[in-house]
């Protein structure tokens, strides 16, 4: 029989087991913003890009329910001409 202890992932998929922890947090934070020094334009045009979507989806339906409103005034507008050229033949 082979004793050896089986060596399982850490992490989420690791069936439940917690991942590891840094010893040093502010060191674990410092390697991870040098390392994402190299992707700054990507993040910051994600944010950009992101917070303009979120204004877009909030001012979107206001401006959509103007432009509603406008065509169906057009439209009531126009079957009042049609009903007046129509008693004029």
């Amino acid at each position: 029989m082979n004793n050896k202890k089986v060596q399982r992932p850490h992490g989420p998929m690791g069936r439940g087991m917690p991942g590891e922890k840094p010893k040093d947090f502010k060191l674990a934070i410092k390697k991870l913003i040098k390392y994402l020094k190299n992707y700054k334009i990507l993040i910051l045009l994600a944010i950009v890009l992101s917070s303009i979507s979120s204004i877009l989806s909030i001012i979107g339906p206001d401006k959509l329910k103007d432009l509603t409103n406008e065509i169906s005034y057009g439209l009531s507008y126009n079957t009042k001409n049609i009903k007046l050229l129509n008693q004029d033949i």
